[in-house]
C-alpha cells in the first residue's frame, strides 16, 4: 500500500517519495502541486483500506536564526 502511495504521489509530480523514520510515515518532496500531492497520497491509502491524514509543510530556508 505505501509502494502505492509513493508511486501515485511521483506521478502527481513529487521529486521524492521515502518512508519517514520508522514508518508508517511517507515524506513527499516536491517544489510545486503540494496539496494535489498529498491528495493523491491519502486517496491511494483509501483505495487500500487504510485511513490516512497530511500536512503541506513549508520549507524553512533560513535555519537557526
Amino acid at each position: 500500500m505505501a509502494a502505492r502511495a509513493a508511486e501515485m504521489a511521483r506521478r502527481a509530480g513529487a521529486k521524492a517519495v521515502t518512508l519517514a523514520g520508522t514508518g508508517p510515515a511517507l515524506i513527499a518532496f516536491a517544489d510545486r502541486d503540494h496539496r494535489k500531492i498529498a491528495t493523491v497520497m491519502e486517496l491511494a491509502f483509501e483505495n487500500s483500506g487504510v485511513q490516512s491524514r497530511s500536512w503541506v509543510l513549508p520549507l524553512d530556508t533560513q535555519g537557526v536564526v
